[in-house]
């Protein structure tokens, strides 16, 4: 439950981030990197991966759902214009939810460096995939600087930690 109420703060909380109006806003707002990183923080939660799948599915559900609600200032009648746009997230995370939720319960349970190399890679990739998609770098190149920083950040944590753990597998 607790994951559930975290994931509708997360919802709300980047909807009111993008509310702002400010360049940096929407920018900070529609990093998708951020998107996976949560379920794959609520996944680290629990020692059964397909319980960590559904809960990225659920988790990731309940945010888009929070994020909406809070656009529509939590007016039904002020959603169906968002139905159509809103049903691609939807979609989106209908398997990004399941697989990084997954991922983040093999990282938690097996320290499985891919899960989180993946993760990393999301942050180190998107930069470059806005670059591709506008023709140009997000106005905001501090945001996509501090995004690569991190990705590069997280390789060097999953790797160090899933060492650790198979140094200490291989000494059993």
């Amino acid at each position: 439950m607790i994951c559930l109420i975290g994931s509708a703060l997360f919802g709300i909380l980047d909807a009111s981030v993008y509310e702002l109006d400010s360049g940096w806003a929407f920018w900070l707002a529609n990093l998708v990197s951020l998107w996976l990183l949560m379920p794959f923080v609520f996944g680290t939660g629990f020692r059964k991966p397909l319980v960590s799948a559904l809960l990225g599915l659920a988790t990731t559900q309940v945010a888009l759902l929070a994020f909406y609600l809070w656009l529509a200032n939590f007016q039904i009648s002020g959603m169906p214009f968002q139905w159509l746009f809103m049903s691609n997230y939807v979609a989106a995370g209908l398997v990004t939810g399941p697989l990084f939720g997954w991922m983040g319960g093999l990282w938690a349970t097996r320290r499985w460096s891919a899960a989180g190399l993946i993760l990393a890679a999301a942050f180190l990739i998107e930069p470059f995939a806005w670059r591709i998609y506008l023709g140009r770098w997000q106005p905001v190149f501090l945001l996509s600087v501090a995004e690569v920083v991190a990705g590069v950040i997280m390789v060097r944590f999953f790797t160090m930690k899933s060492r650790h753990a198979d140094t200490h597998a291989l000494a059993a």
